[in-house]
């Protein structure tokens, strides 16, 4: 790989990523660029980060698995800031723990 291709794939690649066992009280399984996790209430989230973001305008991808279809939102963009991402998993319109939820962010770095 060239070190124009390695650059480039250092500067696309997460700026930060977390896995997290929704069961219970929540807990990191893995993460990066993660500095903490709140559990706020059922199925809400908030992940910090270690290194804060350049803005709020990341982008963050989600999933999640449990033995239900869930469906996982993070709140709003007034509740998303350069430091922090809050997230809540649904089950319908029921909020709910997730069993496994991961969160993927991409965006500059402050």
């Amino acid at each position: 790989m060239t070190s124009i291709a390695r650059d480039s794939a250092r500067s696309e690649g997460a700026r930060a990523w977390v896995h997290i066992d929704g069961t219970g009280t929540a807990a990191l399984r893995d993460s990066f660029n993660n500095s903490s996790l709140t559990d706020n209430n059922t199925g809400d989230y908030t992940i910090a980060f270690t290194n804060s973001f350049a803005n709020a305008n990341y982008s963050a991808n989600f999933g999640c698995n449990s033995g239900s279809t869930y469906f996982i939102n993070y709140y709003s963009y007034s509740n998303t800031s350069s430091t922090a991402l809050r997230i809540l998993g649904y089950n319908t319109s029921v909020a709910v723990d997730l069993d496994i939820a991961a969160c993927n962010i991409q965006g500059e770095l402050a």
